[in-house]
């Protein structure tokens, strides 16, 4: 058998948005995603609460992707922290860590994104090469603009862009 070599590829992004960690942290759920990213959509599997928790799952069906299983990995309220843990079965897995912070009482939070993946096949390896560095920029700053504006306004921004996840 041939020795596949995994492919892993890790981006770090961040974003400051206008609001606290208290109103910026819970909109990192599947439920309320609904409500500020344009295109988002989910099958809930399993939650306690009907929110984020942890060991929640769900799954996401994106075209270029196909249909991916979450896991919340680590879910820390009280210290704005969730860890998702993505599987793409015939592609690649993704870890996503994102931390929300204060920013010394200004009124806004930094939210620290850290995101891994892992190459499972070498359709998979192929793909992360494509879809990280340039493009995964132009999705996060997507959803950067998204929740900036949900969080200023409670509104949805409504744009017509593909690959916000």
């Amino acid at each position: 058998m041939e020795r596949f070599n995994s492919v892993r590829i890790e981006m770090r992004i961040t974003h400051r948005i206008e609001g606290e960690p208290e109103q910026v942290f819970p909109l990192f759920c599947p439920v309320r995603e609904y409500e500020w990213l344009e295109g988002w959509e989910c099958d809930l599997l399993y939650t306690e609460t009907g929110r984020v928790e942890n060991n929640c799952v769900f799954m996401t069906e994106l075209p270029e992707r196909g249909r991916g299983t979450w896991l919340v990995s680590r879910y820390e309220l009280e210290n704005f922290l969730v860890e998702y843990v993505i599987f793409y079965p015939e592609l690649y897995t993704e870890k996503i860590d994102i931390k929300v912070k204060t920013n010394n009482d200004d009124g806004t939070s930094n939210v620290y994104w850290r995101r891994t993946y892992t190459g499972l096949t070498p359709q998979g390896n192929e793909f992360i090469k494509e879809h990280t560095g340039e493009p995964l920029r132009k999705r996060m700053n997507f959803i950067y603009q998204s929740l900036n504006h949900y969080v200023k306004t409670g509104e949805r921004l409504e744009q017509k862009v593909k690959g916000k996840g």
